[in-house]
């Protein structure tokens, strides 16, 4: 029996979408997930993340975008409109809220918030990536943000690799323990300590990497 590693490549018969997206590396895309029902091994039908390209262990993969929120805001909206945003939301230890834009289809819009795409491992399985937090200060984001908040620090949430991942391989990271999940789950993997610095990777971080703009 042949076993198949995060760092194996695999064929993408199941492209769905390319990911052009100026937060995030090249080559990734969306397909049908390869992830499967514990109790009966059939194929779950919902989309991932994947790389066409290979990623070294520490390479950075992109930042997770979307709208900002203050908790007072976020909370603020409907309900209906919460619950769903509830499951592709993050916090940063500031204490914004991260939430991606969801569609008509009631998932995240896949070119506007493309790293909302990625799942978790499954029971029993590690997973390849990891969410980091960054602070960045005014002179190391792209030109946009009003000079009045030149002395700010600025949050941004990235995903890196900490595992070495295949073409065509499910980009998977762990969500964290307290999220309201209803199956198993696999273990959380440890931030590389040979990490790439997304600077050195865009120049600059980007406009929409960073919360410019609040919903407060």
């Amino acid at each position: 029996m042949n076993l198949v590693s995060s760092e194996s490549d695999e064929s993408d018969d199941d492209h769905v979408e390319d990911i052009d997206h100026e937060c995030c590396r090249d080559g990734l895309y969306v397909a049908q997930t390869r992830l499967s029902e514990d109790s009966t091994g059939w194929r779950r039908g919902f989309l991932g993340l994947f790389t066409r390209r290979k990623i070294k262990k520490g390479e950075f993969i992109g930042f997770y975008t979307g709208q900002w929120y203050t908790e007072r805001a976020y909370n603020r909206l409907h309900a209906a409109q919460r619950t769903k945003r509830d499951e592709y939301a993050i916090s940063s230890s500031s204490g914004l809220i991260l939430s991606p834009p969801i569609g008509q289809n009631r998932r995240p819009i896949v070119q506007l918030s493309p790293l909302s795409m990625a799942n978790e491992p499954s029971h029993y399985k590690q997973a390849n990536a990891i969410l980091r937090e960054y602070s960045f200060n005014f002179d190391e984001i792209e030109n946009g943000i009003e000079e009045a908040r030149f002395d700010e620090d600025f949050d941004a949430i990235g995903l890196i690799a900490c595992r070495d991942i295949g073409r065509n391989r499910e980009i998977l990271w762990y969500y964290g323990a307290a999220f309201p999940r209803p199956y198993n789950v696999g273990k959380q993997c440890k931030l590389p300590v040979n990490e790439e610095d997304p600077l050195k990777m865009f120049g600059y971080i980007p406009l929409i990497a960073v919360p410019h703009f609040i919903h407060s």
